[in-house]
């Protein structure tokens, strides 16, 4: 399957052909990303199929999941280095910050009596 973008630059999808889900897509430079997913349907991975192009700049990254099914982890890595983000939920399962294992909160998330989102600092660039 192929999607044509207003300036005519094709994406190319492969398809798991039972759950509709994306496996393999492929940009308009010929940089594909291999997408797998869990048992529940939730992605797992995505992996970059070849990451020696120059015009590849995605390292593989891995998705980690809580007890509750919430994401809880990402972790990117580029076979050299790695960067794991944590996120914490409250016990509403809301998300309620998101750091780096090592540097801690990068954004701590408040909620109104409603549940509606009150506050989110926006994390200083200085890092």
């Amino acid at each position: 399957m192929a999607e044509t973008d207003p300036r005519g630059y094709k994406t190319y999808y492969g398809v798991h052909s039972s759950s509709s889900q994306a496996v393999l897509v492929t940009n308009r430079y010929g940089v594909s990303t291999r997408y797998t997913f869990n048992i529940c349907g939730k992605i797992d991975a995505m992996i970059a199929e070849n990451p020696e192009s120059e015009l590849s700049d995605l390292a593989d990254l891995g998705f980690y999941y809580n007890a509750r099914g919430n994401l809880a982890s990402i972790n990117r890595g580029n076979g050299q280095s790695s960067i794991e983000y944590t996120l914490n939920y409250d016990r509403f399962c809301m998300l309620s910050s998101v750091g780096i294992t090592g540097y801690g909160s990068l954004v701590d998330i408040t909620y109104n009596d409603s549940d509606r989102l009150k506050k989110t600092p926006i994390p200083e660039t200085g890092r």
